[in-house]
């Protein structure tokens, strides 16, 4: 059982300084930033990267984030920016605004997961790497009912069925448990790799074993 906690060691200190009251306290340079490895985002793509990549591809997938190069634009119209950020038009005429809204679609999907709504969450605007990823994360590590695998068709072919996000989901939920969450995880991940012939990385040696693999591609399904 002590290793066991340990594969929840990253994701608990995740949870503390996380919790639900500081998301909806959570300010816009708390969700994102340049250099602080504390803000909602950094945790969610690097600090959590042992439960499911998110990492590369745009940081539009966000929805609103702190711009590297201010002097860059976004050639399509949907996208906007100001002086510090840039943000998906469809969540506010504002980076504030934008924010706003985004932060209440996260609260929503907290709450969504807690009372096992996922057609909800499937439903919801942000992206879909980031919803999903968020709805690991707050779900109940006791009763898990969210894989930490993003990616539909990998899904799909483990199941060897073509069903909605939160179909797949329900039916993977069956097999789920606090003990085998991370490694039925990993399982999955490693089987689909195979079978696309994707490279995966180990860049941990700890007790969580970590994968990243294809960072661009993941980002595909924003």
């Amino acid at each position: 059982m002590d290793n066991i906690k340990e594969l929840y060691k990253t994701w608990n200190e995740f949870l503390i300084r996380w919790p639900v009251s500081a998301v909806e306290a959570m300010t816009l340079d708390e969700y994102t930033g340049l250099e602080d490895k504390e803000t909602f985002t950094y945790w969610l793509e690097h600090r959590l990267i042992e439960y499911g990549s998110i990492r590369g591809g745009s940081a539009y997938k966000f929805g609103v984030f702190r711009k590297a190069d201010t002097s860059k634009e976004h050639p399509a119209k949907s996208y906007k920016s100001d002086d510090k950020y840039a943000w998906h038009e469809k969540f506010g005429a504002t980076s504030a605004a934008a924010f706003a809204n985004i932060k209440q679609h996260i609260i929503e999907i907290i709450t969504a997961v807690k009372t096992n709504n996922l057609s909800l969450i499937e439903s919801c605007p942000l992206a879909h790497t980031l919803k999903w990823k968020v709805a690991f994360h707050y779900q109940d590590q006791q009763s898990p009912t969210v894989l930490g695998v993003f990616n539909l068709e990998a899904l799909q072919t483990y199941l060897d069925k073509k069903l909605s996000m939160t179909e797949a989901l329900k039916l993977v939920a069956e097999e789920l448990t606090y003990e085998n969450l991370i490694t039925k995880t990993y399982d999955i991940w490693n089987e689909w790799a195979d079978l696309k012939n994707i490279t995966i990385w180990k860049i941990s040696h700890g007790a969580g074993v970590i994968f990243d693999s294809v960072s661009n591609w993941l980002d595909a399904q924003q």
